[in-house]
């Protein structure tokens, strides 16, 4: 009987030891409260983008979201790379696909195959200031395209239904386009106030609400289709399938964080520092399985719609457009091969670039840093080189598997109501993990220059003592 007790009692010392932490952190969080006072900026300025999502742009009286939402289309790469926005036509309608397609020209631009580019990339601060400037510019062009290619697509296409007073042609081809490029400044700015005041890249976070919210309506969809009936099969098995459909959202993000947070270590040694064989004594170069991020998938997606952009300046008669039209989405089988080429070929090409080899390996002979069994210089380049290949024709797979996949069911009858779009579940895991990443560190910075805070106030304190 003794034993019993005090094994009960063992377990809930363990139980209570084990919740002791949590409470530890949950309390140094609310008592962080410069971190606090950024989470809480931030989340204003998103209620702030997602309050003007809201807003329709003034004169429309109505505005066909059927179209809008279909994520096959022009419109439906617009409204992932919107936060959204599109859905209802707002202000905010372009969000910030304008910037996202600038950076992405820009970041291959740098590479070098453009010396002008590069060189102003490895200029130190002044280079990087004159890009982001080139940047902007970049954004104020393409934003101009897609917004006169909305007004257009929607004009002909009868998505839209303008008040009498303002169906006119100067409206739709100048009034919405300037309003809609106003509404993607706006959000720009709310990104960038985001970045440097808040938490987390402001950017991702606009693209990540906008997914964030399309999840309890695609989730409340499938329940009626696959339970309420819909799906032509029975309650039983209608909630089976259900509840497998959630697994596989589940699996899906389990998948994707998994792959995000996995690295190859290259164990390293470095001149006067003594030589070890020991590999746990190392240091470590860490590349990323998947380096180039989810880069490569909107660049891909914007090359396959810009063919559909294009066609929306077309004449409807035309039969350039028609073909376009009917050749060129992500549920045809040209678009879809385009669509998976693109991404293969950009998830190399990206890799490279972002990891650089060259610079890698150039700090290497700098800093007396080789990897060992390697000679240092062109060696220790291929190596890594190689090493990043085959991680970037892995991810380039990985990628082209989860990104084409809702399509590829699309196109075998599934609605697309249903599937989940590839590029909008990478965004939401990886924003996440990079926020709460963030987040953790500043927190730990924040503890840091308490503690030294108080260890300054208890040396001044001594000092005016001895003094």
């Amino acid at each position: 009987m003794q034993k019993k007790i005090l094994a009960k009692r063992n377990k809930k010392r363990k139980i209570v030891f084990s919740l002791r932490p949590i409470k530890t952190k949950f309390k140094n969080f609310f008592r962080n409260k410069q971190l606090l006072t950024k989470i809480l900026y931030t989340l204003l300025l998103l209620l702030i983008f997602r309050i003007a999502a809201t807003i329709t742009v003034p004169g429309v009286r109505s505005f066909n979201t059927q179209a809008a939402t279909n994520p096959s289309s022009f419109l439906g790469l617009m409204d992932v790379m919107g936060g959204g926005a599109i859905r209802r036509f707002s202000i905010v309608a372009l969000g910030i696909s304008p910037y996202i397609t600038a950076s992405i020209l820009m970041t291959i631009l740098q590479s070098e195959f453009f010396p002008p580019i590069h060189r102003l990339a490895n200029s130190g601060a002044a280079g990087r200031r004159k890009i982001n400037i080139i940047t902007r510019w970049l954004t104020l062009v393409f934003g101009v395209f897609q917004a006169i290619t909305i007004a257009k697509s929607f004009e002909t296409q009868g998505l839209l239904t303008i008040i009498p007073e303002l169906n006119e042609p100067w409206f739709i081809y100048f009034g919405i386009p300037v309003i809609l490029l106003s509404g993607a400044m706006f959000t720009l700015f709310l990104g960038e106030q985001i970045t440097q005041k808040g938490v987390g890249n402001g950017t991702s976070l606009i693209i990540f609400s906008g997914v964030a919210v399309a999840l309890p309506s695609k989730f409340k969809f499938a329940y009626e289709f696959f339970v309420l009936g819909q799906g032509n099969t029975g309650a039983f098995v209608g909630v089976i399938n259900f509840i497998g459909y959630i697994a596989l959202f589940l699996v899906l993000i389990f998948v994707i964080g998994y792959i995000y947070k996995s690295e190859r270590h290259i164990p390293l040694q470095q001149t006067g520092r003594g030589l070890t064989k020991d590999n746990k004594q190392m240091s470590r170069l860490p590349i990323k399985v998947n380096t180039a991020g989810v880069m490569p998938v909107m660049f891909a997606s914007l090359i396959v719609v810009i063919p559909l952009q294009i066609a929306q300046l077309l004449p409807v008669w035309s039969d350039s457009r028609h073909w376009i039209e009917h050749n060129m989405r992500f549920t045809d089988p040209i678009g879809l091969s385009l669509y998976t080429l693109v991404i293969f070929f950009f998830t190399i090409v990206m890799s490279i670039l972002i990891f650089s080899p060259t610079k890698v390996t150039e700090n290497f002979q700098k800093n007396g840093t080789f990897i060992p069994g390697i000679r240092p210089g062109d060696e220790t380049e291929k190596y890594i080189t190689k090493v990043l290949l085959r991680l970037a024709v892995f991810s380039a797979i990985y990628l082209a598997i989860i990104c084409s996949s809702p399509y590829i069911e699309q196109i075998l009858g599934m609605d697309r109501q249903i599937t989940f779009n590839g590029l909008s579940l990478i965004i939401l895991v990886t924003v996440s993990i990079e926020t709460l990443n963030q987040i953790k560190t500043r927190g730990k910075s924040g503890k840091i220059a308490k503690i030294q805070k108080t260890k300054n106030n208890k040396n001044d304190s001594t000092g005016g003592l001895l003094w």
